[in-house]
């Protein structure tokens, strides 16, 4: 089966630097990119136990990252300068809230966002957003838990960066 959809991105542009943008976000995003959570999943027997192990890993922002690549850095490799980093982060108890709906879901989750700086020197802040991205799932229930994170997401985005819009 194919299917075919349209996923909104959206980026905001920021006044801050992408430095200062990156050390919000790693700042308010828990760090768990040494495998926290896959351990946390191996030691856990019920519900509870794991989302009191996620919640230890969250930062401020209610969020975990498990993996990051610096675009940038691999990029100067091959001569090209370039401040670019892409993250996947998220909440799986917040993901539960739409993968109890369609399994399928989980293609669209953890998220992913891309920090990077632009020609001009301005940070850029861009994510798909997740109810689009689920697009391909016609589930009523499930498109109503993906737009309660894209508010989230969107609310976040705008708070690390500054940006209105």
């Amino acid at each position: 089966m194919i299917v075919k959809y349209t996923v909104e991105n959206r980026e905001h542009v920021s006044a801050k630097s992408y430095e200062e943008v990156v050390a919000v976000f790693e700042a308010a995003v828990g760090d768990a990119e040494h495998g926290e959570v896959t351990e946390a999943l191996r030691t856990v027997d019920n519900a509870g136990d794991w989302e009191q192990a996620m919640v230890a890993l969250f930062g401020p922002a209610g969020f975990v990252r498990v993996f990051s690549l610096d675009h940038g850095r691999w990029q100067g490799l091959y001569g090209t300068k370039a401040k670019a980093k892409k993250y996947v982060y998220g909440n799986p108890i917040v993901a539960e809230t739409m993968l109890r709906h369609d399994l399928r879901a989980g293609l669209q989750v953890p998220l992913s966002i891309m920090i990077r700086e632009d020609d001009d020197g301005h940070a850029r802040v861009s994510y798909d957003l997740p109810s689009s991205a689920m697009g391909f799932i016609d589930n009523p229930d499930l498109a109503e838990a993906a737009m309660a994170l894209d508010a989230r997401l969107t609310a976040f985005v705008r708070e690390l960066t500054g940006a209105a819009a």
